[in-house]
């Protein structure tokens, strides 16, 4: 993740994915470990090229591609709160990187900020969008670290109406 937009987040981002954006349940975005440069604290950074989604039909609908939808989810990602969702630490539009959010990201009052909801098909697809959440674990991965003998195992598959 070696681009200099990305050095501008206040977090250090690892340049090998865990999980890289070809996997099959990736839907385009890669996942980092990462860690907050204040306190070392773990974070985890999504990343997703703009032309790669651009470029990736939506499974439900292949005549349109999953760049709308991605930015839609990147404009509403960062005024989410729940507590059964991850939460959104900074955000970071390679394309726009003066519009950046995070504890000590720039404020967006640029010129070139990013289009809002309403102009999404106006944005750029050249760069790369990153997202940076709490720590967070793919589901796939946590379910093949269960060991299936162990009855905490089968009580968190069950919780989770995995059975």
């Amino acid at each position: 993740m070696g681009n200099s937009s990305s050095a501008s987040l206040p977090y250090k981002i690892s340049p090998t994915p865990t999980t890289p954006a070809s996997s099959p349940q990736s839907h385009g975005w890669a996942i980092y470990s990462a860690t907050r440069k204040t306190d070392n604290g773990p974070v985890t950074a999504f990343q997703a090229s703009k032309a790669e989604l651009a470029r990736t039909p939506l499974r439900k609908n292949p005549s349109l591609n999953q760049l709308i939808p991605a930015l839609h989810h990147f404009h509403r990602i960062k005024r989410l709160i729940h507590p059964r969702i991850l939460r959104a630490h900074a955000t970071l539009d390679t394309d726009y990187p003066s519009s950046a959010t995070g504890s000590d990201a720039p404020s967006a009052s640029s010129s070139s900020a990013a289009p809002g909801l309403d102009a999404l098909h106006q944005s750029a697809t050249t760069g790369t969008l990153i997202i940076v959440t709490e720590e967070a674990t793919p589901l796939d991965d946590w379910l093949d670290s269960l060991d299936p003998t162990s009855p905490a195992a089968n009580s968190a598959a069950i919780s989770w109406g995995l059975y």
